[in-house]
Parts: C-alpha cells; structure tokens; sequence
C-alpha cells in the first residue's frame, strides 16, 4: 500500500461503501522478527492473540503489528514530520527570550540539523533486510494513515506505507526489554498515571486466574498507586502500592510487574497515600526489593556455604541476587532476606549449594531436589 492510494480508497470506502485493500507486505530484520515473536510470546494483549497461536507456528500475528505501531508511532522517531513538530514547540519555548527574527532564524537552523539526525537514523532502519511477510492493518491504524498528521510522513518514505511501518518495528525492536514492555503496555500505563494524577484507585484485572467455589476466575486486584519503577537491575517494570485483594481487607504493600496485568479500570474512590504509608513502601523497596515487595514472609537470616562453582555462580549471576551480609571461612555466607528470595535465587545452584539455617528452607531443598531426582530414577 502507498499513502496516496490508501487515502483514495479510503475515501471510497467511506462515501460509496466500496472494499478498502488493507493487506500489507513488510520485509524486516531476522534481528526484528526474532525480537517480535519474543514479546508475541512473552507479552499479552487484551485482544488474546497469545493463545490462538501454536508455539511452533513462529508466525507473527496481525495483532502484535497493529498494536506496536498503534503504540509507538507518536513516540517514534520513524515519525520524522510529528518528531520535528514536538522539537520545533521544545526550541520555540527554549528561546521565547529572544527577538522574532532572531527566533525564526535559530529554529530553522536547528529544525534542519534535527531533521538530518532523524533522516540519517530513519534510512539506517528502513534499509534493513531479512524476512518478508504480509499482515492485514487493522481499522484504527488505516485511519491514522489516512489522517492530514500521517500523510506528511509520505514525503520521506516516497509515499510507502510498508517503509514507514517497517521503520517503526525495527526501531521498537532496538529499544530495551524494560523500554519495550513500557511501550507495549501503553493503555495500561496511561490509566495507571491518571490514577496516580487523580489519587484514584486502581481495579486490576491481571493474566492470571483464581480458584473461587472451584471455578476459575480472571485475578482482579485493587490498588492504591505510589508509582511505576524498574527493578535494580533495570529489567522489569512495576506497579508499587498498596493493595488488597477484595475491596475490603486491609491494604498492604505490594508491587506488580506491569506485564501481569491485563487491563486497568480507574475507580471513583479516594487513593491517598499516607505519610506512614509512603515510608513502609520504600523501606520494603530498600529491604526486599521490588520483586519481591508482596512478599509477606518475613526478613530473616540466611546461612549458606557455597563451593568454588557455587562461588563463581553467585558472582555472575546478578538478577534476583541477594546480598550478603557477612562472609565467614569455607565459603559460608550470610543473608537478610526472606526465605522466598533465598529460595528463588539459590534452588538453582542444584549441589554448589547447602542451606545451613533455617532448618526448615534445608529441608525443603531437600524434598524438592528429591522429588526431581525421582523424575529420573523412576525411568
């Protein structure tokens, strides 16, 4: 499709009711794609494309292309003509100061060598070879292409629909997982920050299901949000507050990472975040963590001995990792942590680890590495 022809046939379509073509050919990256089925695998959207693909199909679905784009395009620089609007509003406050002809003379300037960078930057992504495929672009996004803001983007991708697209995925694909999954949960987000703009109670329809009179129901949670962080690690986001789980018990601190959650509702009630409350939510930040922030067991000591390979483990592997507080002879190390984190972090390192205390978390890593042991002794 070109800007142009969809323009026309979109006309068509709306006065004399004619079909409008919405097939699409696209040729991205094996970088790209491979990035794209991740995410079409890790993350979820409300439309539920995850479930009706097969995990061997390693096609990529209609839906995840819509919704990036829908996502992304305000954001991406691949939107050279909306990029240079939002930088010319940034220069013009920059430089209110100065007189009209002075002004006029510097935006120009600046707008040119800005539009150089995106040029350059947008051609890099837009030459990119690898794997062609055709999708169908869905009403929303053909009626943002048909609008007066869209069609100023024809003049750089001469007039191709395919290349403006094609740019916004590769630059999607080179943003981090964190940046991503930001950009992917996009409606969840802004109704999170009018809740946290509102001081509104946050209903939370989450990916997951409970058990309720034996019947399996979506999770819903309520939430009363303090703010939208990344892990320490800067891998994850989470939503931070306090929560409970029926809109009626007590409220507790807690996180959710923002991947869980299906779709946001922002309430009528009244979310404020008391002082009291505020200072329990960053000591559990600095204490556990934010991972593990709804964990309600409690911080307790860790003992553990760690052989060199277990050593070498602990050292490389960061994500999740607990921090010692003290460092005994023969590789004994000591924890603050709860037993959930310890658990996580240090079940994998199979017999480079020994649990020493509590008794009760030694016992446990025994009976499950049993219990997996037996998987293969029973062959």
């Amino acid at each position: 499709m070109d800007f142009s022809g969809l323009k026309y046939s979109y006309n068509r379509w709306v006065n004399n009711g004619e079909p409008i073509q919405n097939k699409q050919r696209l040729n991205i990256s094996e970088r790209t794609k491979a990035i794209l089925l991740n995410d079409q695998d890790v993350f979820h959207t409300q439309n539920g494309f995850v479930s009706t693909l097969k995990a061997d199909e390693q096609k990529l679905s209609s839906h995840i292309i819509n919704h990036i784009f829908r996502c992304y395009k305000y954001d991406a620089h691949a939107s050279l003509e909306h990029m240079l609007e939002i930088e010319k509003s940034r220069i013009s406050d920059v430089l209110k100061e100065m007189n009209s002809t002075q002004r006029e003379t510097a935006i120009k300037f600046l707008l040119n060598n800005k539009r150089e960078e995106l040029i350059a930057e947008n051609i890099l992504r837009t030459k990119r070879k690898g794997v062609s495929f055709t999708f169908n672009v869905d009403k929303d996004n053909i009626e943002h292409l048909v609008s007066d803001e869209a069609q100023r983007e024809k003049l750089f991708y001469n007039d191709s629909i395919g290349d403006y697209i094609k740019t916004v995925l590769e630059e999607y694909a080179d943003r981090s997982f964190v940046e991503r999954e930001r950009i992917f949960y996009k409606d969840v987000l802004e109704k999170i920050h009018t809740g946290l703009n509102t001081k509104k109670v946050l209903k939370l329809y989450l990916h997951s299901t409970t058990s309720i009179n034996g019947e399996l129901k979506r999770t819903i949670v309520y939430m009363k949000p303090y703010g939208v962080y990344q892990d320490s690690e800067l891998l994850y986001n989470y939503l931070v507050g306090m929560i409970n789980n029926d809109h009626g018990s007590a409220w507790s601190v807690g996180s959710i990472r923002l991947s869980s959650i299906q779709r946001c509702e922002c309430l009528s009630d009244d979310a404020i975040i008391h002082k009291k409350d505020a200072a329990q939510i960053n000591l559990g930040l600095k204490i556990r963590g934010i991972q593990y922030l709804s964990d309600k067991r409690e911080i307790q000591k860790i003992v553990i001995q760690l052989d060199p390979e277990g050593e070498k483990m602990y050292q490389k592997m960061l994500h999740l990792r607990p921090m010692y507080i003290n460092k005994r002879d023969n590789a004994i190390y000591e924890f603050e942590c709860t037993s959930t984190q310890a658990e996580f972090y240090f079940f994998k390192f199979g017999h480079h680890v020994k649990i020493l205390e509590p008794a009760n978390l030694a016992s446990k890593f025994a009976r499950k590495y049993r219990s997996a042991a037996r998987q293969y002794l029973e062959e």
